[in-house]
């Protein structure tokens, strides 16, 4: 077999061969330069510069000719959300006993999926009960109309929708969360719109020291990038007779603080059908185990990872899809981490199995001690036996509701998750312990807080709506 050499020493090259190449090559490099420059002209001639943008360009479309690419993305959410993985959230549907769970809700049948902002207001829309209109203040673009409501002032227009229906209120909301929720019209830089998170942060930075904090003023614009997001994926609750939307962040943001903020407050979502404990309902409170874990630790923002930068058209763009991370994780993963796609989507599903594994733990402890109760309603056991055993659900099933309502199944913050999942587990223990007569009722925190309101069983939005609690409510 001749070599490589002896090969190499028979192919005769023209002495010119490199002239003759320098044409050829010149003409694709021109081609090559000429097809960026045609597809970043027709880019540009796509987008309408002489669109006038204000806080009164309620329509994404109006926005969308202006940022074309920007707008196909945000209205293709809803082919861009799931990955082949979990953490989407779950409903009745997908676990029956998740209706045990949440017993008397008048929403526990409605499925979890995210759908994309472009598809927010469907979500409320075909809710099987009647919504509050405070409702539309996070699933509509309500910034323009909550100005309007409250002359100029967002936050007690806030407090003028929540006295209407929302029916009435929803055709003035007529299109879901777009462009003007998040953006400036004039320069586009971030700002957060909504009066409950803009409340509820003040609050937040006053109990850890730093009074009079206003996110739009005071926050950097890397702290922007979650803090846009947050200001609807959060915990919340509707406050008073006026249902405004409220966060429970006084005390602050981990679920044992809201926990405590609730119980100093007597706050109740609704009674529970079977055992009459006056539980919470934990309203995917992303944002909160987020901000426990090392993500967030690391100063990574949720736009880093949910809306990821790509090339399109010859530029750089923020993916307005909003996909689930997994499903683009050479974008949203890869940018920071030097491991395969693979490794990381295993390293995903350990978490999120492990999670899943201490949740169904959890899940399976607070439906014994709610049967438990349902028995020991039967018996003569004493009015402070149940009002404790109540307490201890009450307890187990907002901890456990924490970690099953964030969209992550645990990977925002695993460990988090899982310490609030074991502390779940021991609630519902001593709960039974309680009902049992195997030791006198145990203090949580002091004494448990006797309820100002409840959310009626039957009627009613009953998505955090509060009704005076009576005396001849029989107590806990």
């Amino acid at each position: 077999m001749p070599t490589a050499a002896a090969v190499h020493r028979h192919i005769q090259f023209p002495a010119d061969w490199r002239e003759r190449l320098r044409i050829p090559l010149a003409l694709v490099a021109i081609a090559l330069l000429l097809g960026i420059l045609l597809r970043r002209t027709a880019v540009h001639a796509e987008a309408d510069d002489g669109v006038v943008l204000t806080d009164s360009t309620t329509d994404p479309a109006e926005w969308g000719r202006r940022y074309p690419q920007e707008f196909r993305d945000w209205r293709g959410g809803l082919e861009a959300r799931r990955s082949s993985l979990g953490g989407a959230g779950h409903s009745a549907d997908d676990d029956p006993r998740l209706a045990r769970m949440w017993a008397g809700y008048p929403f526990a049948g409605e499925s979890q999926f995210p759908q994309g902002h472009a598809h927010s207001l469907s979500a409320t829309d075909s809710l099987s009960q009647p919504a509050p209109s405070a409702c539309l203040t996070c699933h509509g673009s309500a910034y323009s109309e909550l100005r309007r409501a409250g002359s100029g002032d967002a936050a007690r227009g806030a407090d003028a929708l929540a006295q209407d229906s929302y029916e009435a209120v929803r055709q003035r909301v007529r299109h879901p969360v777009a462009c003007l929720d998040c953006h400036e019209p004039s320069s586009m830089r971030l700002r957060v719109t909504r009066p409950a998170f803009i409340e509820g942060l003040r609050a937040e930075r006053a109990a850890a020291g730093t009074r009079g904090f206003d996110v739009n003023r005071d926050a950097s614009p890397r702290e922007m990038r979650t803090y846009v997001c947050a200001q609807c994926h959060v915990e919340y609750f509707l406050a008073d007779r006026q249902e405004t939307v409220a966060l429970p962040w006084a005390r602050g943001l981990r679920a044992d603080s809201i926990l405590a903020y609730y119980d100093s407050t007597g706050h109740v979502d609704w009674l529970h059908a079977t055992s009459l404990a006056p539980v919470l309902k934990a309203q995917h409170p992303d944002y909160e185990l987020y901000t426990q874990g090392a993500h967030a630790h690391a100063g990574v923002t949720c736009s880093d990872c949910h809306m990821p930068h790509r090339r399109a058209h010859g530029r750089d763009v923020a993916d307005h899809r909003t996909p689930d991370p997994l499903a683009d994780v050479d974008h949203a993963c890869r940018a920071c981490h030097d491991a395969s796609a693979k490794s990381l989507q295993d390293r995903v599903a350990g978490i999120q199995t492990a999670t899943l594994e201490l949740r169904t733990t959890a899940l399976d402890a607070l439906l014994s001690l709610i049967a438990d109760i349902e028995l020991a309603r039967g018996t003569d056991s004493g009015r402070v036996t149940l009002r404790a055993a109540r307490d201890f659900q009450r307890r187990a099933q907002f901890l456990l509701d924490f970690v099953e309502s964030d969209r992550s199944l645990g990977f925002h913050a695993p460990q988090e998750s899982a310490r609030l999942l074991a502390n779940s587990i021991n609630f519902s223990r001593l709960g039974q312990t309680v009902i049992r007569g195997e030791g006198r009722p145990p203090i949580v925190d002091g004494a448990p807080p006797r309820p100002r309101r409840r959310m009626e069983v039957q009627g009613g939005s009953g998505l955090k709506r509060a009704s005076l609690w009576g005396d001849g409510g029989g107590g806990w």
